[in-house]
């Protein structure tokens, strides 16, 4: 099993020694000042250009988040339920940190690629109710974010982002 599946399943515990327990439990200011848990929440193929500790988020990993097929055993099943849980508490925590802040409304912030970021997750994993759900609350009018940002996060709804095949 990866350190990543380990970390999720609550066995393991993230590059700096917290489990995912210790982190949901972050207070909001914790949120907003500690940045390198988001990775570990909402791990990505791609690398973090911000936390080179950050696991990537394998085939594999992917294969263990989304539902299993009908005749799976039953360790996978179990598993696939304790992740599917996990990914449920963990977009509730940050839409909860969302909705209890707001700073993060404001044009440039930082959580805007965190925003991203968090979608891509949860479409990856078979989320996509729970990715579209946090898109339209970050669609606020309350909220004041650019052109670029909106299609960074319309894209990060689909399963292959426009933005990863971009020339850099």
């Amino acid at each position: 099993m990866s350190t990543l599946l380990d970390f999720y399943l609550g066995t393991g515990v993230d590059s700096r020694g917290r489990t995912f327990g210790e982190i949901l439990a972050f207070s909001d200011e914790d949120l907003e000042r500690v940045h390198d848990w988001v990775q570990w929440l909402f791990p990505l193929p791609e690398p973090s250009y911000w936390n080179p500790d950050a696991p990537l988020l394998t085939p594999e990993d992917l294969t263990a988040f989304r539902k299993p097929d009908v005749g799976s055993s039953e360790k996978t099943y179990a598993e696939w339920t304790c992740l599917h849980t996990n990914v449920g508490r963990a977009w509730g925590r940050y839409s909860q940190f969302l909705r209890d802040t707001k700073k993060w409304m404001r044009p440039g912030d930082h959580n805007h690629l965190r925003i991203t970021r968090a979608l891509r997750f949860l479409t990856l994993t078979g989320n996509g109710r729970k990715a579209r759900l946090l898109h339209n609350y970050c669609l606020s009018p309350a909220v004041e974010f650019s052109g670029e940002t909106r299609w960074y996060w319309e894209e990060a709804l689909k399963e292959n982002p426009a933005y990863l095949r971009r020339d850099p």
